[in-house]
């Protein structure tokens, strides 16, 4: 039998903790969250670009490999269709903090 090896962490989808100590006041932001939110929209627009270009490479007949354009065109619909779930996500939480009674 085979050792299992162990399962590293996933250090690439959740921005890293500040472990300096530092902590700031309610109302102020070190931008964190602006520049992940920033840098996914910025990989989803990314991915659609890619696409676009692979689009047109195909129709332009630059490239004969369909597979390889249905696969990035399939990853750029995937990302969008996520971001705009997290998007859905977001208001619908927005909405419920609303309408709650204080």
């Amino acid at each position: 039998m085979q050792n299992i090896t162990s399962i590293m962490p996933i250090s690439g989808i959740l921005p890293t903790q500040n472990t300096t100590g530092s902590t700031s006041a309610p109302g102020q932001s070190n931008g964190d969250f602006a520049k992940f939110l920033s840098d996914a929209l910025d990989s989803v627009n990314n991915s659609q670009l890619a696409a676009q270009q692979a689009d047109t490479n195909l129709a332009a007949g630059n490239t004969s490999d369909v597979a390889s354009v249905m696969v990035t065109t399939e990853k750029a619909e995937l990302a969008i269709d996520a971001a705009v779930q997290i998007r859905n996500k977001v208001i619908e939480a927005y909405q419920q903090i609303m309408q709650m009674q204080v």
